[in-house]
């Protein structure tokens, strides 16, 4: 099904997050995308335009995607087949849901790690935070891995990125991102007060901050990479020779 069709794509998830990020994957690939947030939402759409494909979360509040797929199925029979493929979405799959859509004649399942996200795949040691890519959600999850380092006492040197702002940027514009640095301020404001407060942390970290689409006009620019050269060696993009890093 390629995307230069303008195939018609339907996403059906309770998760506003999960639907906005893959609509966005799929519109960048010039897909054509509808999305509903529960069963019944989706039946409308596709009673008025069957779609080409739909993306169908198994466990949502009320009507679950099984169920769903169970009525498609149904209807499917009496007219000699399902008129779309379905591809199955969850995070939390087992052996009882692989049967039970297998019973729908459901091609193959596949599973993948419990979480398949970039925190858990780099970390160095286990923290009780949910891990997350979805946008929206990660800037909770850093200051949270953030929190855990402070109290521990396990950095000597702390990269916090908070990066929810650069997606909402993008997606609703430098208006809103207002609304998107509060939140980032707050995830922050969790690492100081573990800290100790303000003053505390201050006392015993240098901070730097560096924003990216903050929208705010810079007064004085920062040569950061010739600052820390003084004391460390800095390696420039692409250094062919990352055993000098420090």
């Amino acid at each position: 099904m390629p995307a230069s069709s303008h195939a018609h794509i339907l996403i059906v998830d309770d998760e506003p997050d999960i639907r906005g990020l893959l609509r966005d994957v799929l519109e960048d690939e010039g897909y054509r995308v509808s999305d509903a947030p529960d069963a019944e939402a989706a039946r409308l759409l596709v009673a008025q335009q069957a779609p080409d494909a739909v993306l169908l979360d198994i466990w949502m509040p009320g009507e679950d995607g099984l169920s769903l797929l169970r009525g498609w199925a149904e209807a499917g029979r009496r007219r000699g087949g399902l008129a779309f493929p379905v591809v199955m979405m969850s995070g939390h799959g087992t052996v009882d849901t692989a049967v039970e859509a297998t019973k729908l004649k459901f091609r193959h399942h596949t599973w993948g790690p419990a979480d398949l996200f970039y925190g858990d795949l780099y970390a160095s040691r286990e923290v009780p935070c949910k891990s997350t890519s979805i946008p929206g959600n990660r800037d909770a999850y850093a200051s949270c891995c953030a929190v855990e380092l402070i109290k521990q006492g396990g950095f000597d040197f702390l990269l916090l990125s908070l990066p929810d702002n650069d997606h909402y940027s993008h997606r609703y514009g430098p208006e809103a991102s207002v609304e998107s640095i509060a939140k980032a301020d707050g995830h922050f404001a969790e690492l100081v007060e573990a800290g100790g407060g303000l003053d505390a942390f201050l006392a015993e970290h240098a901070l730097i901050l560096l924003a990216d689409h903050a929208q705010t006009d810079v007064h004085r620019g920062l040569p950061l990479a010739e600052l820390l050269a003084t004391e460390w060696s800095v390696l420039q993009p692409s250094d062919d020779r990352p055993e000098r890093a420090q």
